[in-house]
């Protein structure tokens, strides 16, 4: 019996003396490499995530046991092919490199269906599609009358007129729309018995509200914004005047200052284009100080005394972007000039704004600006992502900024950037010439016009965002 005990003793000595050191060195990302040499060497691992779950990975063309997500530790630094593979959608595929103790992370690979699944929510021959930016709302017109124009609801999944035949406002011929990021009011410009006039919808109510606010919006209207948490108030700039119109019972217009060049808003603060810089304003015109803490750049102030207009969009207090008449854009601290010309489109996915024009994509990051204490400013960095567009008009950020959806021409496609900095395109459809597109993160979704009808339909690209799996990062 003794005997017996001193074996299975050691025994279990042998097993530790050889496994211990194995565990040890697998955790430091050492892995036993067997051949000629015989020798210890340092390992890498790829993580792999896929939306739709459960693909079967691919390794070099073997199967590997586990699905998605997943990860596969103990590679040999190189390259490796990388395919996943998922019934009734197409299959994914690329390679990467893996290196000494360093993670390849592949999340996020979107499988798309193999046939998309497309619902007509409008047989109705629409003549444009209108979304409303980070809402659940856009706007359809079939004709020029507001009677003749409908708001789809996303989230109910259904339409409605944006005006009845029965309302004092059914005839009003619509000549334009403003709206804002994340805000259910839009304004309407129209034109009735020959004469302008500035309506407000409400999108939430039903039936929509209108009202209209023609005798306090001044004339020319040169730019407009308001807060989407204060649906009580809208700024204005007409002739370099900034103007506060309130609403209610008794709507009012007060002047606030004047030499206004360009309006933003953001967290209840007002940034205007000043000589004296980009101020930060309160609702009643005082200011909150310089977003660089300087005047204008000289060029800057020459361009301002030429009358010369320019769009502020915020995205964040470190993230403030000035787009001028021709499409350049200047952003960072102080201004610089990014891009001369033809931008005609910005997009926000913390830390990152995607910016466009007719023949390229590309990505402004923040990263390092949001990073900083608010007086150390470092610029963006601009890369440019897809350089092959032709006719590029609308671009949308994917799941939060790993994928990009955008229009060019009366095509749609999906763009990746994988880890390596090379893309991929998918063609996902084409739509009515001529007609913008909307994309819901929420419900992973576009929607377009047919292009042979003019039909309203959704087609899905991603499952709903309550089953999509989180990132592990």
């Amino acid at each position: 019996m003794q005997i017996i005990r001193r074996i299975v003793f050691a025994l279990f000595v042998a097993i530790y003396v050889v496994t211990c050191p194995m565990v040890i060195m697998r955790s430091l990302g050492y892995a036993y490499h067997p051949g000629p040499g015989q020798e210890l060497v340092r390992t890498g691992l790829i993580s792999v995530a896929s939306i739709p779950q459960g693909a079967t990975v691919y390794l070099n063309n073997r199967r590997y046991a586990k699905r998605t997500p997943t990860t596969i530790p103990d590679l040999l630094p190189g390259t490796y092919t990388v395919k996943l593979v998922l019934k009734d959608h197409q299959p994914w595929s690329d390679t990467v490199a893996v290196a000494v103790k360093k993670a390849t992370v592949l999340e996020k690979i979107v499988l798309l269906p193999a046939v998309f699944t497309r619902t007509m929510l409008s047989r109705a021959a629409h003549e444009a599609l209108w979304p409303v930016p980070d809402t659940r709302w856009m706007v359809l017109p079939r004709g020029t009358r507001l009677a003749d124009v409908a708001v789809y609801d996303g989230r109910e999944e259904r339409l409605r007129p944006l005006a009845s035949e029965a309302s004092a406002f059914g005839t009003h011929r619509l000549a334009g729309v403003t709206v804002m990021r994340d805000s259910p009011i839009i304004l309407l410009r129209t034109i009735t018995d020959g004469h302008p006039a500035y309506l407000l919808a409400d999108l939430r109510t039903d039936p929509v509200h209108l009202e209209e606010i023609t005798a306090i919006v001044p004339e020319p209207l040169d730019d407009v914004v308001w807060d989407p948490l204060d649906r009580k108030r809208l700024f204005a700039v007409s002739r370099a005047s900034l103007y506060r119109i309130d609403l209610g019972p008794k709507p009012t217009r007060t002047p606030l200052r004047a030499g206004v060049a360009g309006l933003g808003c953001f967290e209840k603060l007002l940034y205007a284009l000043t000589d004296e810089g980009i101020l930060r304003l309160d609702h009643d015109g005082k200011s909150a100080g310089s977003l660089f803490g300087e005047a204008a750049p000289i060029r800057l102030l020459e361009r301002l005394r030429q009358n010369e207009r320019f769009q502020i969009t915020v995205f964040a207090k470190e993230a403030v972007v000035l787009s001028g008449a021709q499409g350049e854009i200047l952003t960072g601290r102080p201004l610089r000039r990014f891009v001369d010309h033809g931008i005609i489109g910005l997009a926000w996915a913390e830390p990152r704004a995607l910016v466009w024009h007719a023949h390229a994509l590309g990505v402004l990051d923040f990263s390092a600006a949001m990073e900083n204490a608010e007086d150390r400013w470092d610029a963006p960095e601009l890369q440019w992502w897809h350089t092959q567009g032709k006719r590029i008009q609308q671009a949308f950020w994917v799941l939060g900024g790993s994928h990009v959806l955008f229009r060019d021409g009366d095509r749609v496609m999906l763009l990746e950037r994988a880890p390596e900095g090379a893309s991929r395109l998918a063609d996902i459809c084409r739509v009515k010439p001529e007609t913008s597109i909307a994309y819901s993160e929420e419900q992973g979704s576009l929607f377009y016009l047919e292009p042979a009808t003019g039909a309203l339909v959704r087609l899905r690209l991603l499952p709903h965002k309550e089953l999509l799996p989180l990132s592990k990062r």
